[in-house]
């Protein structure tokens, strides 16, 4: 039996017929180096349609907002000023090493020592740099860090002639210092709460899924105060510990010790915090990857902002308490904005780097935004119910089409739609993704991309 030779000419070789099996083949195995060699397509999104940006921004104006709340109702220290009434000579007290002085000030008992009069004038021109510089008429300020259970008279670590005529005037020290303890207790959470509202919404607000952003940042929210409620323990748990180990004083602004022992009391206390701010969005998705995206995410950022508090504080306040004028409210601003700034930066960045398959809008509403496929299941639609939601596009059903992850990359299908899917502008019904593939829905275009796949041979 004969054996005849089959010959195929060059021309028919690189015929357009055979181009298009061969790319469906490509397509179907896997095979994108020989599709696209080393120049594979590149589509880069917006910067600021990224998520690292928008989230930037969504913690720094969550915190911006918390210290809006925060500032007027908190200070660090109680604050006096009035008339003295009472001034009595030295006397001793047990425990100190030093003669304790004692004012009254609106009917308010203080305690203090010499080295706590800071010098200064009057209202009559008068000089102050001693306690028996001070009478009875004058006008004073108070510092004072705490108020003795016991006795119940303040404890001041400044007094000095008053530039205010009165200050927190009617009102008795342990109704100052209960209000200072309560707000203490509650700015973690009025943090982590806001926080945690803003970047939940965020993709939401920017992919005009406005369901979306309300549920995810009311999730976001509640964990929020869980997290603030739960930080708010352990910080003051590590600050005992701490003061059990240290012999000196636990004062920042009084010992290096001290000084250690505050920054690694807030940097524990605003990592645990962080752990729940970037939560919501994942929860309400019900993905497991974003959930851990917003947990490390938050975590980062939350231990960098923590890190920086305190040095930020000493370099804002300078003297710090040392000049009694002076109140945190600017170093507290900056402090919370950069840790809000932190964890939406870092749960943007975790995101990126974790992230294996992804579409970017390059035609429609919001071109430039990166969709990244977390779940198994991708539903893509005009529904707001949909992982990718397209509003605003008749030509769209609800669930137009969905994007399935199986064991070698991922599969997109048609659901049976009028107008169809397309793929490098050809209708199909099921498509296997590869990068750089041009996916058309309605009036929406996309571009596939995942991360290097080692392909097996």
């Amino acid at each position: 039996m004969s054996q005849e030779k089959l010959s195929i000419t060059k021309q028919e070789l690189h015929s357009k017929h055979v181009e298009e099996i061969l790319e469906k083949q490509a397509a179907l195995s896997g095979e994108v180096e020989f599709l696209y060699g080393k120049d594979k397509p590149k589509v880069k999104g917006s910067i600021f349609l990224s998520s690292w940006f928008y989230l930037f921004l969504a913690g720094l104006l969550g915190a911006f907002m918390s210290w809006l709340i925060i500032e007027p109702n908190f200070d660090d220290f109680i604050r006096i000023s009035g008339q003295i009434e009472e001034v009595r000579e030295t006397f001793p007290i047990t425990g100190a090493n030093e003669l304790v002085h004692y004012v009254k000030i609106d009917g308010k008992g203080i305690l203090f020592l010499e080295q706590s009069i800071y010098d200064g004038i009057d209202e009559n021109g008068k000089k102050i740099t001693k306690f028996s510089d001070l009478s009875v008429g004058q006008y004073a300020y108070v510092v004072c860090e705490n108020v003795y259970e016991e006795n119940g008279l303040g404890a001041a670590i400044k007094i000095g002639p008053s530039p205010f005529p009165e200050f927190n005037k009617g009102r008795s020290l342990s109704v100052i210092s209960i209000q200072k303890t309560l707000w203490s207790l509650i700015i973690f959470i009025i943090l982590g709460a806001l926080i945690a509202l803003f970047v939940g919404c965020a993709d939401g607000i920017i992919g005009r899924n406005y369901k979306k952003a309300i549920i995810a940042g009311v999730i976001g929210m509640f964990i929020g105060i869980l997290g603030g409620l739960i930080s708010t323990f352990v910080g003051g748990l590590v600050y005992a510990i701490l003061g059990i180990f240290t012999s000196t004083t636990l004062n920042p602004f009084e010992s290096a010790i001290g000084f250690i022992a505050q920054v690694v009391r807030r940097t524990f206390a605003w990592a645990i915090l962080g752990m729940t701010m970037g939560l919501g969005q994942g929860i309400a998705l019900r993905s497991r990857k974003m959930i851990l995206n917003g947990f490390l995410g938050g975590m980062l950022g939350a231990l960098l902002g923590g890190l920086l508090f305190d040095p930020i504080d000493i370099l804002i306040l300078s003297k710090g308490v040392l000049d009694p004028f002076r109140s945190a409210d600017i170093s507290r601003l900056v402090g919370f904005c950069l840790t809000g700034a932190f964890v939406g930066l870092m749960i943007g960045i975790v995101e990126q780097i974790n992230k294996d398959a992804w579409l970017i809008m390059t035609k429609g509403p919001i071109s430039g935004k990166q969709f990244i496929i977390y779940k198994d299941i991708t539903r893509i639609g005009s529904s707001p119910n949909c992982e990718i939601y397209l509003f605003k596009d008749s030509d769209v059903l609800p669930e137009h089409a969905i994007i399935q992850k199986i064991h070698d990359g991922y599969l997109l299908k048609d659901n049976s739609s009028a107008v169809g899917t397309q793929v490098n502008n050809r209708k199909i019904r099921e498509h296997k993704l590869r990068n750089g593939d041009k996916v058309d829905i309605g009036n929406t275009s996309f571009t596939f991309a995942e991360k290097e796949r080692k392909i097996k041979k």
